[in-house]
């Protein structure tokens, strides 16, 4: 293998290789807040939180934590810092006062992720550095 302009062509691949871990981490904080939307809105239908605990059963009947439909709209989830970070909230003004309440939890506390989210998480961080490693591969050999 010959080194002539090597220093160059090892600066083009390590920018190529940064560039694809952005990607990799980008992609990854993406697709998490994708799904976490969708689970998010699925406990409003099927009455348990994301924690796997039942929603208390209204006194008017139907189905709990699903009156109007508008905080199972509202949520607002979002991929920031070129994926390193998830914003996860609800724009309804009582949704903070209900997620107060221990039977009424519908958002996620920092400090005690649901597992399902831990797992999702931990999958897709796995899926990225599969995808990544196949980049690094493929870059290596187009060298």
């Amino acid at each position: 293998m010959s080194f002539r302009g090597g220093a160059a062509r090892l600066l083009r691949l390590s920018q190529k290789m940064i560039d694809a871990a952005k990607a990799e981490q980008k992609r990854v904080g993406d697709k998490f807040a994708e799904w976490a939307l969708r689970q998010l809105q699925k406990q409003h239908t099927s009455g348990v939180s994301i924690y796997g605990k039942r929603f208390p059963q209204p006194k008017s009947g139907g189905k709990p934590m699903l009156d109007s439909g508008d905080m199972m709209s509202s949520y607002d989830v979002r991929s920031l810092d070129g994926g390193r970070k998830v914003f996860v909230g609800n724009a309804v003004d009582y949704s903070d006062i209900l997620n107060a309440q221990p039977a009424r939890v519908h958002l996620p506390k920092k400090s005690n992720l649901p597992q399902a989210w831990r797992d999702k998480i931990a999958e897709l961080k796995a899926d990225a550095l599969r995808r990544f490693g196949d980049k690094i591969n493929r870059l290596w050999k187009a060298r």
